[in-house]
């Protein structure tokens, strides 16, 4: 190959829904777990701080962590959502490895988006 040429790119082989669906649960796995580490965090800051207030006889010790406790709402829920979408992605393996032809996948995927769109 003389100096100046591109190599050329190796014919990449298609992928199996099985394969992008993995890809896309590890990727917001780590978002998952963000979420419950901070459902943790927030869970035994707020218990603590509000314990600690209780013996104190501090009312706004106390409510500081009942605020650090209603923080971990919003957590909750997007590990919920996370946790759900995973399970979703991963029930789609199911009819897109019985799909014959990318025609049939895409009908399948558009069925499955409408449907997922109904659901949030």
């Amino acid at each position: 190959m003389s100096q100046g040429q591109v190599p050329p790119i190796p014919p990449q082989h298609p992928r199996t829904a099985e394969t992008v669906i993995d890809q896309a649960i590890s990727e917001s796995k780590r978002w998952e777990s963000i979420c419950i580490g901070l459902l943790v965090c927030l869970g035994i800051v707020g218990i603590v701080v509000l314990i600690v207030g209780a013996f104190r006889d501090n009312g706004i010790l106390a409510l500081s962590g009942a605020a650090a406790g209603a923080i971990l709402w919003p957590a909750l829920r997007y590990a919920r959502g996370f946790r759900a979408d995973n399970i979703a992605i991963r029930m789609s393996e199911i009819p897109l490895s019985k799909a014959k032809t990318a025609k049939e996948a895409a009908t399948i995927l558009a069925e499955l988006l409408a449907t997922w769109k109904g659901r949030t």
